[in-house]
């Protein structure tokens, strides 16, 4: 989301399960550039989850960075995401995106319906087992090695209990060589 008052009410009808964004005081990332996300505070979150429940949608949050530099092992760090997954549920999100398996286990003790983001790169059967067996409800698979290779999704979503998904809206060229990066 882009946090516009109005688009939750705009896709009303629609065939939209949730949206995804972030707070500006999370002790992590959220995969997205500070220079094209607005600044997002905690009430302004809480009217914006409103606002998406109000239309017949949930609101995923994202704690989704890749590498969290070892501060894994920091007790401080656990503390902030447990108070940072109950202070979402009492907003009212209902659903969280993670990239990282330490993430997948904080979030596992929560009733939030989890996501392994699109920046893991799901592309085989095996991946797909392991992350549902961290606890994945949903595997968001690889957008640039998987995304026309129908047979491979087929065999990807029936290989697991967890829905797959696969994000259409990822701006890169087919195989980018710089999809990494961007």
């Amino acid at each position: 989301t882009n946090f516009d008052y109005y688009l939750p009410r705009l896709l009303t009808g629609l065939c939209f399960n949730e949206l995804f964004g972030a707070c500006d005081d999370s002790p992590l990332g959220h995969g997205r550039p500070r220079a094209v996300t607005p600044p997002v505070s905690w009430r302004q979150l809480g009217r914006h989850v409103r606002q998406c429940r109000e239309a017949g949608m949930g609101f995923n949050l994202l704690l989704n960075p890749v590498c969290l530099g070892g501060r894994e092992q920091s007790v401080r760090l656990e503390q902030q995401l447990r108070s940072t997954f109950a202070r979402a549920l009492e907003l009212g999100v209902t659903a969280t995106t993670v990239a990282h398996p330490w993430l997948m286990a904080l979030a596992r003790d929560t009733p939030l319906r989890i996501r392994v983001s699109v920046f893991v790169g799901i592309t085989t059967v095996e991946q797909a087992r392991c992350w549902e067996a961290l606890g994945a409800h949903i595997l968001a698979l690889d957008t640039h090695v998987v995304c026309r290779d129908l047979r491979r999704i087929q065999r990807l979503a029936t290989a697991t209990h967890a829905a797959v998904e696969l994000p259409v809206n990822i701006g890169c060229l087919l195989r980018c060589p710089l999809a990494r990066p961007h």
